[in-house]
């Protein structure tokens, strides 16, 4: 068996990535690929196989590592770097559970207004890391199953090692698991691509450090799962919005934990909830005041139209009343919902609803989710300075192919807010 991680986790193009793998086999041979567009560079090459250790959850595992120098001319966007057992002959395992490490190639200087957020922090969180591939939940290897703290030095990140709840399928996505590149950015990122939509890769932890610029960008885009924020990383990006800076929320569960990053041990540690700055004060809403099923079927829910004028419903046809997103079961795996006074939340006096889901009839009395006393799916919009929206449900990214509201929505978000002065879906 093969194991990898990567640091840093993301770089600018022309510099080295340090690949740090463990394996039982004698010989190892590394394929690297970017997997989120049209690769003009990629390699393959062979690293000795040691078998090292696994380290302890909240420190850095310091494995064998071997630099791996990234041409100036590589394409920007999500990497893998995987044991090729085919010679380049296979697809990339985008969604393994060994024998991958994800990272992220930046460009010298930005070139799309455009960047897309990987949730790195919230992967590692669901992250149970072994060494052993038969035991995915050994007790302590994550924040779900003990540990105080989890590194980011480690197998995983969104692909490479087990997940905490693996074992809950997602019904309406057998093909990948939760908490992973595979199941929500790699189908968000591929849709934007096959849409000819210029944006760049980048990671929570690059906001968190500062080693990626936001005011390169006009449009932050956030698909999936962002649940783990730093204050580091809100601050920048609140003062992102504040400068006039636009971002959208196509996710749920949305900053609910505040953690704290160590730089030496390169770990996060959950803090617990932002008590005193709630986190709709920048998302605009919060799970608080929504819901989850995270377990088998939900019922057809939904989201009814507040405000038809709205520019993000352009197209659509709708008229108050109407509802979408229904049969295609749009309202997710998690949900956020939209406080009975945004104000005392710290929620702009701008804030608007667009739409809403009522989820007080879902059933999860036996487990396989839960619901706030509100248990409601919010779409929201507000400006201050820039302009932020949230679509309030981790399925988004599910449904770009496959829902025409879903898509309709997204590209009037990206034409109004990212590339006002570009012709996109050419």
């Amino acid at each position: 068996m093969t194991f990898a991680y990567p640091w840093p986790p993301s770089l600018v193009a022309g510099k080295a990535l340090r690949l740090f793998v463990s394996s039982t086999d004698r010989h190892v041979a590394i394929r690297i690929v970017c997997v989120s567009g049209p690769s003009v560079w990629s390699t393959t090459l062979t690293v000795p196989g040691d078998d090292a250790p696994s380290g302890a959850p909240d420190s850095r595992w310091e494995w064998p590592a071997r630099d791996i120098p990234i041409p100036e001319t590589a394409t920007p966007g999500a990497y893998l770097a995987f044991h090729d057992a085919d010679d380049g002959r296979g697809a990339p395992p985008v969604d393994a559970r060994s024998a991958a490490a994800l990272f992220v190639v930046r460009p010298r200087s930005a070139e799309a207004k455009i960047g897309y957020v990987l949730p790195l922090f919230t992967y590692h969180a669901y992250t149970v890391a072994t060494h052993d591939p038969g035991n995915g939940s050994d007790a302590g290897q994550g924040l779900y199953t003990g540990a105080r703290a989890v590194t980011l030095a480690r197998p995983g990140g969104g692909i490479g090692a087990h997940i905490w709840d693996e074992a809950n399928v997602d019904v309406y996505d057998l093909r990948s698991r939760r908490q992973t590149y595979a199941h929500w950015d790699a189908k968000a990122l591929d849709w934007l691509r096959r849409r000819n939509v210029a944006a760049e890769v980048l990671t929570d932890w690059e906001i968190h450090t500062g080693t990626a610029s936001l005011s390169d960008y006009r449009l932050l885009l956030f698909f999936g799962h962002h649940e783990y924020w730093s204050d580091a990383m809100r601050m920048a990006v609140t003062r992102f919005i504040e400068a006039g800076g636009n971002v959208a929320f196509f996710c749920g569960n949305t900053c609910w934990f505040r953690i704290a990053y160590d730089p030496i041990a390169r770990s996060i540690r959950r803090l617990g909830r932002w008590v005193d700055l709630p986190e709709d004060g920048l998302t605009g809403l919060s799970y608080a005041f929504g819901g989850a099923k995270w377990i088998g079927e939900r019922p057809a829910t939904g989201y009814v139209v507040h405000a038809p004028e709205h520019w993000i419903f352009d197209g659509c046809g709708f008229i108050r009343g109407d509802a979408f997103g229904s049969e295609s079961r749009l309202a997710g795996y998690e949900c956020d919902g939209l406080a009975g006074d945004p104000s005392a939340r710290g929620v702009p006096a701008t804030i608007e609803r667009l739409a809403e889901a009522d989820l007080s009839t879902w059933d999860v009395g036996d487990g396989s989710g839960e619901l706030s006393a509100t248990a409601r799916s919010t779409m929201v919009a507000y400006e201050r300075g820039g302009t932020v929206v949230n679509c309030g449900t981790a399925d988004w990214a599910r449904l770009l192919d496959v829902d025409a509201t879903v898509q309709r929505i997204t590209e009037n978000v990206l034409v109004r807010l990212g590339e006002r002065n570009r012709t996109l879906f050419g």
